[in-house]
């Protein structure tokens, strides 16, 4: 019993870990770029949102010098696409492959 008890303590410590980290990137979405937040949490979860739109926060950043718009994903970092829609519909699959 007092095993379990310090596996389910270490969890929820790490599930704690990653809530704030998500609220950080959550609050840096809402600063970057308002619009993309308020329309990414009307679509996904907080959670997923806020990573979609911090991924195409720094698509832009990374598109800036050749002009166009490269969209990353910001679950395997190796999936890249100048539509929107398309990162998002592979960031969808990423994040169900984990669930699998």
């Amino acid at each position: 019993m007092a095993s379990q008890k310090e596996e389910l303590a270490t969890a929820l410590r790490a599930e704690q870990k990653k809530t704030k980290e998500l609220t950080e990137q959550l609050d840096e979405v809402r600063k970057l770029n308002p619009v993309v937040h308020k329309s990414a949490v009307t679509k996904k979860k907080a959670a997923v949102a806020a990573t979609a739109a911090a991924a195409a926060a720094s698509g832009a950043a990374s598109g800036a010098a050749t002009g166009n718009m490269v969209y990353k994903c910001p679950k395997c970092m190796r999936f890249s696409s100048d539509q929107y829609h398309v990162m998002e519909d592979h960031f969808d699959l990423c994040l169900d492959a984990d669930y699998m």
